[in-house]
């Protein structure tokens, strides 16, 4: 991870800054915005590669080629039309995680409706019918494994203020209450091509495309749109970053039922770049978040030569872990992504020592991707504690809470601008505006610093923050936690704040221990006096089997540990 510098790289991407003195960096480069929208892409792909495999489906042995895609893509989007499908309209995909995802996604988008593959959490038919309420898609598209879910939804959840025409994707099985794929393209074929064209020419690189569901911390849904803009320039820039040497790759994803980011971001990617030798794999439903997941997954890369990985950082660490374990090598597997606050910077210096491509990146639901590492303008310490530098063409910058423009190295608000930003809250311009100012700036509510070369550290959430109740300081959760992870028996961390009037602010870490290993409180506590300030160290350390998660991408609720931490402090004070 050498910082090196050549013409061919400026003109694709931005190098990191030099000598920087204030907190603001701007991404510029010499390789332009693409203004192409995602039926554009499909269309170029099918013409310049007709018979190259973009996708694969191991579960199913499946594959389709770019030529296959836009054909199999123009009879569905036909027969979303007859159904009355127009441009605005939600079509909300459920259960499917055949190869035909990939086609209906693109039959969605080419005829300017909106894509929205939400992840259902149990009960699963609550959940339908509540997204299915927020939502009001025009049409529901199931797939074989939630076609009970669906039916359920429909028959079974009284007093719903919904309805919208249901399609089976599964041959064998099609409710009475719901139509038949079969039945969907045979009433497609009453649309001509040029019906078809006219939708597609009616398509501006501004509209939504995709709304994108995250439970954040709180398990209740944050609903954003994401247009041709933002997805088509993902598509773009994050394979120019992540891979510069266009080296071929083999990207594994996790599967449409257990993720609904990966399969629809990373797809495009492949899609943008079908000049290069890459192809994308949908991993089976099978490889979960489960000990018995990652071995599946370690199993696969291992048949399928992967090269690249796709993930939550959790299936990573974990694969790591066993690999380790078991002194498996892994040895076709040298790039992924990271996300900065879920792996620690032992894991990451594990990762520099081993994979070479990997990088680590830090976005939101609302900003697709702000900052990345690069395998190659990055500097191994810098991929260890950073989240990366700018994107092409996006700015950001560390502000005080007066607005100001902090110097470098000084921790404060971090805010981006540019194509990764969403397109608003799904029924709520107002919500949009709390984080979104005048000048099209996104206030992530992120707390970070950057450094002389533009790179940045996330610290946490503003609103995690502590005050300390004997001196007023702030304490940054990130920092108590990062300490306490370099201890040898603590397997994961997280630190919260109690402020309630009965004991003040009270600093408390939350510790999961490694397997098989035991630590007392008094243990956690004299490590971390090694490490940390005074100010920092925790007033209470608690151990627990898990931390509580929520939404698909299992993110740790502090809220929810708040709760149990104050039910097991309280008897204590």
């Amino acid at each position: 991870m050498a910082f090196t510098l050549d013409l061919e790289k400026l003109n694709s991407d931005c190098v990191p800054g030099k000598n920087l003195q204030m907190s603001y960096y701007h991404g510029a480069c010499g390789e332009p915005l693409s203004g192409w929208t995602i039926p554009q892409l499909v269309e170029a792909a099918a013409s310049g590669c007709p018979s190259r495999i973009l996708y694969r489906v191991l579960e199913y042995n499946q594959a389709i080629t770019a030529k296959q895609l836009l054909e199999k893509a123009n009879s569905f989007s036909k027969g979303l039309i007859s159904e009355g499908v127009v441009k605005g309209d939600v079509v909300f995909c459920v259960g499917l995680d055949t190869i035909d995802f990939y086609p209906i996604m693109h039959a969605v988008f080419a005829i300017g409706a909106v894509f929205f593959n939400g992840f259902l959490y149990a009960p699963k038919a609550v959940e339908l019918a509540r997204l299915i309420n927020t939502v009001k898609p025009k049409l529901l598209i199931c797939g074989k494994k939630e076609i009970s879910t669906v039916e359920e939804a429909i028959g079974n959840i009284p007093d719903r203020s919904w309805d919208c025409f249901c399609v089976s994707f599964d041959s064998n099985n099609t409710p009475a209450n719901l139509c038949s794929l079969k039945e969907l393209l045979k009433n497609g074929e009453a649309v001509t091509d040029e019906q078809l064209q006219s939708y597609k020419r009616h398509i501006s690189l501004d509209d939504n495309a995709w709304i994108l569901a995250s439970s954040g911390t709180t398990g209740q849904p944050k609903l954003v749109y994401h247009g041709h803009h933002a997805l088509v320039n993902f598509a773009k820039f994050s394979i120019i970053r992540k891979n510069p040497k266009k080296k071929p790759q083999v990207e594994a994803w996790l599967n449409a039922i257990n993720d609904d980011l990966l399969p629809v971001s990373q797809a495009l990617a492949i899609l943008f770049h079908w000049r290069l030798d890459h192809v994308g794999v949908m991993l089976p439903s099978s490889v979960d978040y489960t000990d018995e997941g990652v071995q599946r997954l370690k199993e696969i890369i291992e048949q399928e030569k992967i090269t690249t990985l796709s993930l939550m950082p959790f299936w990573i660490v974990g694969l790591l872990k066993q690999a380790a374990a078991s002194r498996t090598s892994l040895s076709s597997l040298r790039a992924g992504l990271l996300v900065t606050q879920a792996v620690s910077q032992k894991v990451r210096r594990i990762i520099a020592e081993e994979y070479s491509d990997f990088v680590v990146g830090f976005g939101a639901t609302e900003f697709l991707t702000a900052t990345t590492t690069s395998p190659d303008m990055t500097t191994k310490e810098q991929f260890i504690t950073s989240a990366g530098y700018a994107m092409p063409h996006v700015e950001v910058k560390v502000l005080s809470d007066d607005g100001d423009i902090l110097p470098i190295n000084t921790t404060g608000e971090l805010s981006f601008r540019g194509w990764p930003l969403f397109n608003g809250y799904h029924s709520s311009s107002t919500n949009t505006k709390r984080v979104v100012d005048a000048r099209n700036w996104f206030h992530s509510g992120d707390l970070g610093k950057m450094d002389s070369t533009g790179h940045i550290e996330v610290l946490g959430r503003k609103s995690d923050c502590i005050r300390f109740k004997k001196k007023g300081d702030v304490v940054y959760p990130e920092v108590v936690e990062a300490a306490a992870r370099q201890h040898e028996k603590v397997l994961d961390v997280k630190v919260i704040g109690l402020s309630e009037d009965k004991f003040g602010a009270t600093i408390v870490a939350c510790v999961i221990l490694r397997k098989d290993t035991v630590a007392s409180s008094e243990d956690i506590k004299a490590f971390l006096l090694t490490k940390l300030h005074e100010n920092y160290q925790p007033d209470h350390v608690l151990f627990f089997d898990d931390f509580p998660k929520v939404g698909a991408r299992k993110k740790v609720s502090r809220p929810q540990l708040t709760e149990i931490v104050k039910m097991r402090i309280i008897p204590e004070i």
